[in-house]
């Protein structure tokens, strides 16, 4: 039976205290577990539950009807081991210092002076196992194996790491609660071949109709392709360009239909106290600003999926099902579901616990400004995107396409002025976090915290530290170290 907590003053007193109990067997609820799933390019709009015109997700989509959709979600970037890395931390780019390899320079990998989710829920008794489906960049090389007690890496798709991941379940120790992060990749582009692949019987359920110059890819490779689209060393017709997008929808498809199976096939007891959480890295763009895959920060590119489903059991109710139009982070998912385990996240850390607000103890949402890298901010309805040699400004709310830049016109030059702000004074805290955790400062917190909010007031933003509208304010911290598994 669900477990509803008498009033907004005994739910605060629930979470804040839970940590305590956690000695007390005899008295502490019994701990849930959690399975995070992250998948790989997926962009929010082309999933039937955000507003997409085709099936393309019917078990995400069921999975929403049951729990919390969030609507407004921004990632940090638009590249795969970055993203995870700022997931797993709750760290922007800039703090956590994450690099793959580009244009000659080192890869940097996440230092183990870093504390992420997992290393959290394992230091508080959890079982923690992880399987990626990229294993050049989410690896133990890249840090990304960090807090996990059994990790596996692999380029496999679904069909093959799915029955791993359920072998695992089976064997796990049933006396404690697990933490369990899959990562599916199918819907990216692959290597050789089809660009966006899918197995029977949705392969060609999209693309049956097309007989264009794409209808046979045969053993053709894929980058070099895709790369000279946006070029212009590849003249395709929009006809072609929706070729590639059905052929992403068919990936999609096929990629739903492998996790509702999954998690269909739960045992009985697992089902009724895990909470299931499903995101994304990324998004994938098809020339809606003359770019393809992944190489901007478009919202095409930037607004992810969040599909939050408690168990039947909970302890914590966030009054589900529904939908919220607040923005809100990637980043704000690790301290989250660290909120609804009652653990605290250790180490530092930018995202915002929202477990309060969802259950309706704030009136605003807490999660703030969403920075991607030093070059867009994401705040307050607009955006401001900085492209070579020019500042753009659009407003979401009348032009969620990103069509109309509003920088030209005089009567939003503060709007622009207060956001290059905003995204300025990001960067510099992350950067001094990030300087904080590799020199050992443990008690220094120059994450957002009462000086931000004393700025943003200034900006203009803020008034009297509740937020102008409802899906913004600032962000928190953390402290202390946790467990950690050895590369």
């Amino acid at each position: 039976m669900k477990v509803r907590a008498p009033s907004p003053v005994g739910l605060l007193l629930t979470v804040l205290l839970f940590p305590c109990l956690q000695g007390c067997a005899a008295e502490r609820p019994e701990r849930p577990s959690f399975i995070l799933i992250s998948l790989d390019t997926t962009r929010a709009d082309r999933l039937g539950s955000y507003g997409h015109h085709r099936d393309t997700t019917p078990n995400i989509d069921a999975l929403a009807r049951r729990g919390i959709l969030f609507e407004q979600v921004v990632t940090v970037c638009e590249n795969t081991l970055l993203a995870h890395a700022s997931l797993f931390t709750g760290l922007f780019p800039a703090a956590h210092g994450v690099m793959y390899q580009k244009e000659g320079a080192p890869p940097v990998a996440l230092n183990e002076k870093y504390r992420t989710l997992a290393e959290d829920f394992q230091a508080a008794g959890y079982e923690t196992a992880g399987f990626t489906t990229h294993r050049v960049w989410l690896c133990a090389d890249f840090g990304m194996a960090q807090g996990f007690d059994h990790f596996d890496a692999s380029d496999d798709d679904a069909d093959a790491v799915l029955p791993r991941v359920a072998r695992w379940l089976d064997g796990r120790d049933r006396s404690r609660p697990y933490f369990l992060f899959l990562h599916l990749f199918d819907v990216h582009t692959k290597a050789r071949g089809r660009p966006y692949q899918a197995k029977p019987p949705f392969l060609g359920r999209f693309t049956a109709g097309y007989d264009g110059p794409l209808g046979t890819w045969e053993n053709r490779p894929v980058e070099p392709f895709m790369h000279a689209i946006p070029k212009g060393a590849l003249q395709l017709s929009e006809e072609d360009i929706r070729h590639l997008a059905d052929q992403y929808d068919e990936g999609l498809a096929f990629t739903d239909d492998r996790l509702g199976a999954f998690l269909a096939a739960l045992a009985p007891e697992d089902a009724v106290t895990t909470w299931i959480s499903i995101t994304a890295d990324h998004g994938e763009e098809f020339m809606e600003h003359g770019g393809i895959m992944h190489s901007s920060l478009y919202e095409q590119v930037t607004r992810i999926p969040w599909v939050l489903v408690p168990p039947p059991e909970a302890h914590i109710d966030v009054n589900p099902p529904r939908r919220l139009s607040e923005q809100v982070r990637l980043v704000d998912i690790r301290p989250t579901l660290l909120g609804l385990a009652g653990v605290q996240p250790r180490g530092r850390c930018q995202g915002n616990n929202l477990v309060p607000w969802l259950a309706g103890l704030g009136q605003a949402c807490p999660a703030g400004p969403a920075p991607l890298y030093d070059q867009a901010l994401r705040y307050n309805g607009l955006k401001l995107l900085r492209v070579p040699r020019r500042v753009m400004l659009f407003d979401l709310r009348a032009d969620p396409g990103e069509r109309v830049d509003l920088a030209g016109d005089p009567a939003r030059a503060d709007d622009v002025s207060r956001l290059e702000q905003v995204l300025n004074d990001l960067a510099g805290k992350s950067r001094a976090v990030r300087e904080a955790i590799m020199r050992g400062a443990e008690d220094e917190h120059p994450e957002l915290d009462a000086e931000e909010l004393r700025r943003l007031e200034e900006l203009g933003y803020v008034d009297g530290g509740a937020p102008i509208e409802r899906d913004q304010s600032d962000s928190g911290a953390g402290d202390a170290a946790g467990r950690r598994q050895g590369r």
